[in-house]
């Protein structure tokens, strides 16, 4: 499946080898002893179809591993980052300015 001559992830798309989550010394995954395992998404749009299948977006979660490894925002939270607040900030106790 294309769209625009690229290859589209469906919801039983998969990445055969997943790298990156290789350990150290002991030659596997911690739990698993595996690496290099397949990856495979836990996520998709479920309102966007192709031929009747779910479409995996980019940011969609993924068990990568052959689903020895979670996904990272399991195992971290996102970092927020916030826009300018206001200037001259007051307790919310007692109106005074905070420096």
């Amino acid at each position: 499946m294309t769209v625009e001559g690229n290859p589209v992830c469906l919801k039983d798309s998969n990445f055969s080898t997943s790298t990156g989550d290789e350990a150290g010394t002991a030659g596997g995954g911690l739990v698993s002893g595996k690496t290099k395992g397949r990856a495979e998404f836990i996520n998709y749009s479920f309102d966007v179809q192709i031929e009747g299948k779910n479409v995996a977006r980019a940011l969609d979660l993924m068990l990568h591993n052959d689903k020895n490894t979670p996904p990272a925002p399991l195992m971290q939270p996102p970092v927020l980052g916030f826009g300018k607040g206001p200037k001259n900030i007051k307790c919310r106790y007692c109106e005074k300015d905070l420096e």
